[in-house]
C-alpha cells in the first residue's frame, strides 16, 4: 500500500502534467490560429496587389489600342482625300474603325468596374466627353462618304484621329500623375506609421520599467495592466493601417506581415501572464514586443528609403517629356511580377534553411507554409497568363513569356506536393532571370526608335575664303620684302630677316 503522502504527491504530479499538456495544446492552437491569420493576411494582400496590376495592364493595353486606331484613322483620312480606294472600300474601312472604337469603349468600361472593386480605387481619367466627340466625328465622316463628299469625310477622319491621340495622351498623363499622387500619399502614411511605431516602442519600454518596482497586489499594478491593454489597442490601429498600405506598396515585403503577427502574439501572451501575476514571464514577452516593434520600424524605414529613390527617379522624367529616360517612365505592371517572384524565392530559401535546421520553433516547412507559397506562385502565374493572352489577341504572343508560365506551373506543382528540392530552387532562379530579361526587352520596345544617339563625326576645318585671300596677300607682301635690297650689309640683312619672322608669326 502506497504511503498517503506519496499518493498525494503522485496525484499532484499527474495534475501538474495534465495542466502542462493542456497549456501546450492551447499554445499550439494559438500558434495555428496565428499561422492561419498570417496566411489569410498575406493572400489578401497578394490578391489586392494583383487586382491592381491586372487593371493597370488592361489600361496600358487600352491606351496602346487607341494609339494604333488613331494611326489607322489618319491613314484612312489620307486615302479618302486622295481617293486612293473606291467609296465602298473607304466606307467599309471606316465601319471597321467604328467597331474597333466600340471595343475600346467596352475595355474602358471593364477597367472602370475593376477599379471600383479595388479597396482604394484610383482616380481614372474621365473619357466620356472625348468618346462622344470622337464618335460624332466618325459618324459624320461615314455620312460624308455616303454623300461622296470625300473632302469633308477626310477632315472629320483627321479630327477623329487627332482626338484619339489626345485621349490616349490624357489617359497616360493621368496614370502617371495618379501614380505620383498615390506614392506621395503612401509616403505620408508610411511616415506616420513609423512615428507611431517608435512612440509605441518607447511606451512599451517605459511600461516595462514601471512594472519592475510595482507589487502584484496593488491598485497600481492593475492600472499598469490596463495600460498594456491600451498599447495592444494602439498596435491594432497600426496593424490595420499597415495591412491596408501593404496592398498598395509593393516594397513592403511579406516578412513585415510575419513581424506584425509576432508582435500581436507576444502582446497577447504578455497580457495573459500579467493577469496571472507572472511578472518575469510577462517581462520576457514585453521585451520581445519591443524588439519586434523596433525591427518593424527599421523594415518600414528601409521601405520608405526605396520609395524616396523611386520618386526621385520619376520626378525629373515626368517634368521633362512624355518618354523620359531611365526611371522616369514609372514602374510597369510586369515589374511587380518579378518583385513578387523575387520575394517568393527569398521566402523559399528561408524555409529550406529552417527545414535544414530542424524548423524554427517547429514551423519550418509546414503544410500551411507550402500552401501559402503555392497560392502566391499561382497568383503570379495567372497574372502572366492573362498578359500573354492579351498579347496573343494582338498577334504578339511571346515565347519567352510562355516558357516562364510553364516553369511557374512546375514550381506550383512542386509546392503543392511539398517538394522543396535543389532542382525547384534552380527553377526559381531561371524564372526570375527570364522575367528580368522579358522586362528589359519590354522596356527597349517602348523606347522611341526615332531618338537615337549618334557619334560625332570629324570634320575638316576649312579657312573662310575671305580670310584665305587676306593671308595670301600678306604672304605676297612678305615675299616682296624678301626680294628688296639683296646688297644690304649683314647687320641690316639680319634685322630684315627678324622682321620677316615676326610678320609670319603674327600672321599665324
Amino acid at each position: 500500500v502506497m504511503d498517503p503522502e506519496m499518493q498525494k504527491l503522485m496525484e499532484e504530479i499527474e495534475e501538474l502534467m495534465e495542466k502542462m499538456k493542456t497549456e501546450e495544446a492551447l499554445e499550439k492552437m494559438e500558434e495555428m490560429e496565428m499561422d492561419d491569420e498570417e496566411m489569410e493576411m498575406e493572400l489578401d494582400r497578394m490578391l489586392e496587389m494583383f487586382k491592381e496590376m491586372e487593371m493597370e495592364m488592361e489600361m496600358e493595353k487600352a491606351i496602346e489600342d487607341l494609339e494604333k486606331l488613331a494611326e489607322k484613322q489618319e491613314e484612312l483620312a489620307e486615302k479618302t482625300e486622295n481617293r486612293e480606294e473606291s467609296q465602298e472600300e473607304l466606307k467599309k474601312e471606316q465601319e471597321e474603325i467604328n467597331k474597333e472604337f466600340e471595343e475600346i469603349e467596352k475595355e474602358l468600361e471593364d477597367i472602370e468596374k475593376k477599379n471600383e472593386e479595388l479597396e482604394k480605387p484610383q482616380d481614372l481619367h474621365d473619357t466620356e466627353e472625348e468618346e462622344e466627340e470622337i464618335k460624332e466625328d466618325m459618324q459624320e465622316s461615314s455620312e460624308s462618304l455616303e454623300k461622296q463628299d470625300n473632302k469633308k469625310a477626310g477632315e472629320k477622319q483627321k479630327d477623329a484621329g487627332e482626338k484619339m491621340k489626345k485621349m490616349a495622351e490624357n489617359m497616360k498623363s493621368q496614370m502617371k500623375s495618379g501614380e505620383m499622387e498615390q506614392m506621395e500619399e503612401d509616403m505620408a502614411a508610411l511616415r506616420q506609421l513609423l512615428e507611431n511605431l517608435v512612440t509605441l516602442s518607447f511606451d512599451q519600454e517605459r511600461l516595462m520599467d514601471e512594472f519592475v518596482p510595482t507589487k502584484i497586489n496593488t491598485p497600481r499594478y492593475v492600472d499598469l495592466v490596463q495600460q498594456q491593454f491600451k498599447l495592444k489597442d494602439d498596435f491594432k490601429l497600426i496593424e490595420d493601417t499597415l495591412h491596408s498600405l501593404s496592398k498598395r506598396v509593393h516594397q513592403i515585403e511579406s516578412f513585415v506581415t510575419e513581424k506584425v503577427v509576432e508582435v500581436k502574439q507576444d502582446m497577447g501572451t504578455s497580457i495573459k501572464e500579467l493577469e496571472e501575476r507572472r511578472k518575469p514571464n510577462a517581462a520576457e514577452k514585453q521585451r520581445k514586443v519591443m524588439k519586434n516593434v523596433n525591427d518593424l520600424a527599421l523594415m518600414l524605414s528601409e521601405t520608405m528609403e526605396q520609395m524616396q529613390k523611386e520618386m526621385a527617379g520619376q520626378k525629373p522624367g515626368n517634368q521633362m517629356c512624355n518618354k523620359p529616360g531611365g526611371k522616369g517612365q514609372g514602374q510597369k505592371p510586369s515589374d511587380k511580377i518579378s518583385q513578387g517572384q523575387k520575394s517568393l524565392k527569398e521566402q523559399l530559401e528561408k524555409m529550406k534553411e529552417n527545414m535544414k535546421n530542424g524548423g524554427k520553433g517547429g514551423k519550418g516547412g509546414t503544410s500551411k507554409e507550402f500552401a501559402k507559397m503555392a497560392a502566391k506562385q499561382a497568383a503570379m502565374r495567372e497574372a502572366m497568363r492573362k498578359k500573354q493572352q492579351q498579347l496573343q489577341q494582338q498577334g504578339k504572343g511571346d515565347p519567352l513569356m510562355q516558357e516562364i508560365i510553364d516553369e511557374m506551373n512546375k514550381v506550383e506543382e512542386d509546392l503543392v506536393n511539398k517538394r522543396l528540392t535543389n532542382q525547384m530552387m534552380q527553377r526559381q532562379e531561371e524564372i526570375l532571370s527570364r522575367l528580368l530579361e522579358h522586362e528589359k526587352a519590354d522596356r527597349q520596345k517602348d523606347q522611341d526608335k526615332k531618338r537615337k544617339g549618334k557619334t560625332a563625326n570629324d570634320y575638316e576645318r576649312k579657312v573662310p575664303p575671305s580670310l584665305e585671300e587676306y593671308l595670301k596677300k600678306r604672304e605676297a607682301e612678305v615675299d616682296l620684302f624678301k626680294s628688296v635690297s639683296p646688297s644690304l650689309k649683314p647687320y641690316y640683312r639680319n634685322l630684315v630677316e627678324e622682321y620677316h619672322k615676326s610678320l609670319k608669326s603674327k600672321g599665324k
